[in-house]
């Protein structure tokens, strides 16, 4: 397949002649379509470099609030859906730090920056919520300890005193701000348009995906294990979900800024 960029501009060429083919005049049909089969045979292009071209890949860092399976798989996987193009997920240093969109390359534009932009609505929900944690922690502690509510001491400063119970309740912490941006993705994802593909569009994807990286393997699934508590937590994430965030894929091919709507 074509690589530099002088190939890339013979491929655009060929690509143009080939939809000049379909031209309603027979004449000009015909003329297209011979230049576009002399230069496929000049320089060695096949059919399938010729719809590779508008195909491409771009890889995101999967931001920290996301570093668990659960959460940046749901997102990624429900990007690709909306973008109707595909994704898988990169190791680095056994860990897994980044996400790959892989399709036509209007879509992968809309769907990196769809991902980027509901990562950061993702990352002010985490930050109201982890507040809110805190705030009731904070108070469970005073009505444990009442001299500390006397002398009005921050969370960070019980923490840094007392290493016990920082011990005991960061796990707990931990737990609540997954179920709850767990939650929040789900009410997101139950937004989400999958994008129809065609019989043909759908092995052109698979076909360059096989291509691209023919020794991709599937992530196992783990079962989820919720406690009553985190279970009223993640259903809190859905219910502030639903009204934070709305994902709409665009018109056609066309996948600009201006496809994806956030709701306020």
């Amino acid at each position: 397949m074509p690589q530099n960029e002088d190939q890339d501009r013979i491929l655009d060429k060929i690509a143009k002649l080939l939809a000049m083919a379909e031209s309603s005049n027979p004449n000009e049909a015909a003329i297209a379509l011979a230049r576009a089969q002399k230069l496929m045979a000049e320089h060695k292009v096949t059919q399938r470099d010729i719809s590779f071209n508008s195909m491409g890949e771009k890889t995101e860092a999967i931001p920290t609030i996301l570093r668990d399976r659960q959460l940046y798989t749901r997102l990624g996987n429900m990007i690709a859906r909306a973008f109707g193009i595909t994704n898988f997920f990169n190791f680095t240093n056994n860990a897994i730090k980044s996400v790959t969109f892989l399709g036509d390359l209007a879509r992968v534009e809309g769907a990196t920056y769809a991902f980027t932009v509901i990562a950061r609505q993702a990352a002010v929900a985490k930050k109201e919520f982890l507040e809110k944690v805190k705030a009731e922690l904070l108070e469970k502690i005073y009505n444990d300890f009442p001299s500390m509510r006397l002398a009005n001491v921050t969370l960070k400063v019980v923490w840094d005193n007392v290493p016990s119970i920082k011990t005991a309740h960061q796990r707990y912490i931990r737990q609540q701000v997954k179920s709850y941006l767990h939650g929040w993705l789900v009410a997101v994802d139950e937004k989400v348009m999958d994008f129809a593909l065609s019989a043909e569009e759908q092995m052109l994807l698979e076909d360059f995906c096989n291509y691209k990286h023919p020794d991709l393997t599937r992530m196992r699934s783990r079962a989820n294990h919720y406690t009553a508590e985190q279970i009223a937590t993640f259903h809190q994430g859905m219910k502030d979900g639903k009204n934070k965030v709305n994902l709409f894929h665009g018109v056609n091919t066309d996948f600009e800024r201006k496809s994806i709507g956030f709701a306020k």
